[in-house]
C-alpha cells in the first residue's frame, strides 16, 4: 500500500540526500610516498582559479573567495595531516560543518572535496572533475563561495599532502530594521484675534434732568414775541377740574424766509410798532383772563344757589 509523503518529510529526505552527496568518500590517494626533501607544490590560489575555470566552461557562475571559508578548509587539511586520516568525518566524529562553526561561518549549503598525495594543481582539479560526486560538488550552481586548504602530514605511516576544497552558500544576514521616519512637526502660526471694541455704556438719564425738561415744556408762554398763534395755559395742579383755555388772540411774530444763496437782513417792525403790539397782546390776555374769571364766578354762584 502506498502512503502519501508529507511535504515536510519529503524536504527532509532531499536535504539528507544532498548532505550525503556533499560528504561522499574522498578520492583515494595514489599511495606514492611524499619525499621529505620535496616541498609541497600545490598552491591554494592555483586550485581556486582552476576550479572557477571549470565552472565557467560548464556555464556556471564563478565562486567568490571568503576568508572564513579559506580558514576552515586550512584547519581541516591540517587536522587530517596531524591525526593521519583521510575522510570527511574525523576519528573524533567532527564533520565539515564543525570547521565552519569553529571559524564562525554561517552557512546555508555545504560541500567538501578532498585529495591526498596529488602533487600539482592541475592534477588535483582533474581528479575532482573525473569523479562524479566531486564533479557534482564543484559545478553545483547553488554554491556561491569557495575555500582551499593545503597541508602536509602523514597517512598510514607515510608522508602525505592533503588538499581540502570547501564549497558553501552563506546564510543571509538579517538587516537591521529601517528606522521609522520621524513625524514632521508642523508649527502653526497663531494669529491673534482682535477683540471687538467694547460698546459704550448706555447713558443714564438722571431723573432731575427729565423733570426739568418737562417743566420747561409746561411753562406758560407769556412773551408775545415767541408766542405762537395758539397759546396753552395750564392749571396750577393736575387735579384741578378747570378746563384749559385756548386763546387765539395772540399776535405771532412774522418771520421771512431767506434764500440760502443770497442772505438778507431781516426787516423787523419798528420798535414803536413792536411795543404797541406787545401792549395789545397783554391787553388781550388780561381781557381773556377777566372773562374767564367772570365765567367761573358765575358758575360757582349757580352751584351755591342750588
Amino acid at each position: 500500500m502506498l502512503r502519501t509523503i508529507a511535504p515536510g518529510a519529503l524536504l527532509l529526505i532531499v536535504a539528507a540526500f544532498g548532505l550525503y552527496m556533499a560528504l561522499q568518500s574522498p578520492i583515494e590517494p595514489s599511495g606514492e610516498p611524499l619525499a621529505s626533501e620535496q616541498p609541497a607544490s600545490v598552491r591554494a590560489a592555483s586550485v581556486f582559479a582552476l576550479s572557477n575555470n571549470e565552472r565557467t566552461s560548464e556555464g556556471v557562475s564563478q565562486l567568490s573567495q571568503n576568508p572564513l571559508l579559506m580558514r576552515a578548509a586550512q584547519l581541516k587539511a591540517e587536522d587530517m595531516g596531524k591525526e593521519s586520516y583521510y575522510a570527511h568525518v574525523s576519528p573524533d566524529g567532527e564533520t565539515p560543518m564543525h570547521w565552519l562553526d569553529l571559524v564562525g561561518y554561517k552557512y546555508l549549503y555545504v560541500g567538501e572535496n578532498l585529495t591526498a598525495n596529488i602533487m600539482n594543481e592541475e592534477s588535483v582539479v582533474s581528479a575532482w572533475m573525473g569523479s562524479p560526486g566531486h564533479r557534482r560538488n564543484l559545478l553545483d550552481p547553488k554554491f556561491t563561495q569557495m575555500g582551499i586548504g593545503v597541508a602536509e602530514g602523514t597517512y598510514k605511516g607515510k608522508d602525505a599532502l592533503f588538499v581540502v576544497q570547501m564549497l558553501a552558500t552563506p546564510k543571509p544576514v538579517a538587516l537591521p530594521p529601517k528606522p521609522k521616519p520621524k513625524p514632521t512637526v508642523v508649527v502653526k502660526q497663531i494669529v491673534p484675534v482682535a477683540k471687538p471694541a467694547a460698546k459704550p455704556a448706555p447713558v443714564t438719564i438722571r431723573e432731575n434732568k427729565v423733570v426739568e425738561g418737562v417743566k420747561d415744556l409746561t411753562k406758560p408762554i407769556l412773551d408775545p414775541l415767541i408766542a405762537s398763534s395758539t397759546t396753552r395755559i395750564f392749571s396750577a395742579t393736575g387735579t384741578d377740574p378747570i378746563p384749559l383755555i385756548i386763546s387765539t388772540s395772540a399776535i405771532p411774530v412774522e418771520l421771512r424766509n431767506f434764500p440760502s444763496s443770497t442772505p438778507e437782513v431781516a426787516q423787523l417792525p419798528a420798535p414803536e410798532a413792536m411795543r404797541a403790539a406787545g401792549r395789545n397782546a397783554s391787553r388781550s390776555w388780561v381781557e381773556s383772563m377777566s372773562s374767564f374769571v367772570q365765567q367761573m364766578t358765575a358758575q360757582i354762584s349757580s352751584f351755591v344757589r342750588i
